[in-house]
């Protein structure tokens, strides 16, 4: 399983999908109350000329073209779109092969401003990290190795650079931890696994550099956050040589100490696995199995110059809170062996963590919905569910979705109430899961709806009090202003823009603060294309689109187009020839 730190983790959690299809009217629709329903006309929208409010950003784009003989990592400069220029042609024999992997082979690598209340601004990728022609194995001879290319849209003619003199082989295939430097892009640093060692790269390294080597006793478990300097700060390891004791390394992967719970070391660990992301002072919830006894939930509190502690938390009648062993094990134990929720059910607002857990890994039909603050955890509620997609907490509330319902309550776990829900019957709707995203305290979500069926872009307040409808369209990504509360809250970067695609091919997008104000039209995907699909809550105003052609019997083709929400009409084909392969899409993170 790959590994990520807290804000790979968050941007990788923003990725944002969706497909409008079908043809027919273009009308824009809602309905009156909370809780959508059966509307038939739906709420009409003005038309606008263009957006403001985005992060203004206007660095260079990066999308993979997959064309035979036009193959590889193109950037595109917002100040001439229609050109774009190709800054990796090396990157086409991987691109093109049968292995190749984006979550295992392309990064977007990212850098904030760090605001004076310890807030986010202008969050943006500033590298794309990639492994060139690495994902074959045996690794192709003519291999380049690790990558980077910047987004400095003042540099003329964007070109690789090379990253370490680190092995080759397939990158990230046994598993990564990254540990982001917000201030400097090129301080990121890489832990992954070839074979038995674990080796540590920073993006910054030249091609001469080595990489470092942890110690064969050292099984990486979680990251550890420099909250005050918006960074990396080490690694939680288990050491399998010393009683498989909790020990912190700093980033240079030297030991700063073992990790105390009540006044000694921390023993006899069977598994160790993260809940969520460090948290805003650096503190982090951990799931810990000690002495095969069930895995049980901790809270990691960071010690300063030395190690931290880790405490057990519990609730009112100092019970645990226990996890359930995974159904089939883990290959490796000591990195987790209890079933953790997915990332999509995990959430956190203001040092508070939100989480929904089945009893067993598959077939549950009820969840307990989790609130955790300090050492302390409680119940919200034992919400019956068969997997709903996802959980999000904001200061305006806490969402869950479930398969039939879109629940909110408080953010104390009181107020519980139905924003949406499935009507079964002939007229009725049902929620769909493939796109949500949050802003300006709207939830943005799809549903269907009606006989015969029509889609519906959905809208919602979290507190209940109003909501949008507009029929024959569907959301399909979201940008966002770059800024977020806190540093711990970048799966709550602020959504500025969302997208939507109308089913006459129309492209527009709305103020996600403000999405009765209007909408403006960026253009019409190419003919015979049917849906579009975005990679990222990326920064605006500039931003690529995946469009995607429906072939009947022969695979899907696909193209990449530019937008501006600042300019009415401003979507741009970038590749002049559709490609059956999915890598022909933009970088996650434009």
């Amino acid at each position: 399983m790959k590994r990520t730190s807290f804000l790979m983790a968050m941007a990788l959690a923003g990725t944002l999908t969706g497909c409008g299809g079908g043809s027919g009217s273009s009308s824009d629709g809602g309905n009156g109350g909370p809780g959508g329903g059966g509307d038939e006309q739906g709420d009409t929208l003005p038309v606008l000329s263009g957006l403001a409010g985005d992060a203004d950003n206007h660095d260079y784009l990066y999308y993979t073209a997959a064309i035979e003989g036009s193959e590889g990592l193109y950037a595109v400069n917002p100040q001439n779109p229609a050109s774009p220029l190709l800054a990796d042609a090396d990157l086409a024999e991987g691109l093109t092969g049968p292995n190749f992997d984006y979550d295992r082979l392309v990064f977007p690598i990212h850098e904030a401003t760090i605001t004076g209340d310890g807030g986010i601004a202008d969050f943006r990728v500033a590298q794309v990290f990639y492994g060139d022609g690495m994902n074959h194995f045996p690794p192709l001879t003519e291999s380049l190795g690790y990558q980077r290319v910047s987004t400095d849209a003042g540099v003329l003619s964007p070109s690789p650079v090379s990253v370490s003199s680190a092995p080759g082989g397939i990158p990230f295939l046994q598993g990564a931890f990254f540990q982001f430097d917000l201030n400097d892009a090129l301080g990121t640093l890489i832990l992954y696994r070839l074979a038995d060692d674990w080796l540590q790269i920073a993006v910054g390294d030249g091609g001469q550099v080595a990489p470092r080597e942890m110690d064969a006793d050292y099984e990486p478990v979680a990251t550890v956050l420099d909250a005050s300097a918006a960074a990396g700060g080490g690694y939680l390891v288990v050491d399998t040589g010393n009683n498989n004791r909790l020990l912190q390394l700093d980033v240079a992967l030297v030991a700063v100490g073992a990790v105390n719970a009540g006044g000694a070391p921390l023993e006899d660990i069977t598994s160790v696995q993260p809940l969520g992301s460090p948290q805003a002072d650096g503190s982090q919830y951990l799931v810990i199995g000690i002495d095969e006894d069930q895995a049980t939930l901790w809270r990691y509190s960071p010690g300063g110059a030395g190690a931290g502690t880790v405490a057990p938390v519990l609730n009112a009648s100092s019970e645990p809170y226990g996890f359930p062993a995974a159904l089939f094990g883990q290959i490796d134990p000591i990195r987790g062996s209890a079933a953790l929720p997915p990332p999509e059910h995990i959430a956190a607002n203001d040092g508070v963590l939100f989480f929904k857990q089945g009893e067993f890994l598959l077939f549950n039909e009820s969840f307990d919905l989790v609130r955790v603050e300090g050492v302390s955890w409680s119940l919200i509620e034992e919400v019956e569910d068969t997997q709903g997609p996802f959980l999000v907490a904001t200061e305006d509330g806490v969402a869950l979705a479930t398969p039939a319902e879109i629940i909110a309550w408080n953010t104390d776990g009181s107020g519980r109430r139905v924003l949406d829900a499935d009507d079964r019957s002939i007229f009725g709707q049902e929620i769909e899961h493939d796109f949500f995203t949050i802003g300006g305290g709207w939830l943005f979500y799809n549903r269907s709806q009606g006989f015969p069926e029509i889609s519906v872009a959905a809208a919602v307040r979290l507190d209940g009090s109003e909501s949008l409808n507009l029929h024959d369209a569907r959301w399909v990504g979201a940008s966002t202003d770059g800024t977020a509360a806190a540093v711990d809250q970048l799966s709550l970067l602020s959504a500025s823009e969302v997208f939507l695609l109308r089913d006459n091919g129309e492209l527009a997008a709305l103020s996600a603060a403000d999405p009765r104000a209007g909408a403006v039209t960026l253009g019409t995907l190419p003919e015979g294309n049917v849906g579009a699909r975005m990679f990222g809550l990326a920064p605006g105003p500039h931003r690529l689109v995946q469009s995607r052609t429906d072939a009947g019997s022969d695979p899907d083709r696909f193209d990449v187009l530019y937008v501006d929400t600042r300019t009415a009409g401003s979507l741009i084909r970038l590749t002049p020839t559709s490609s059956p392969l999915t890598q022909q899409r933009p970088v996650s993170g434009f």
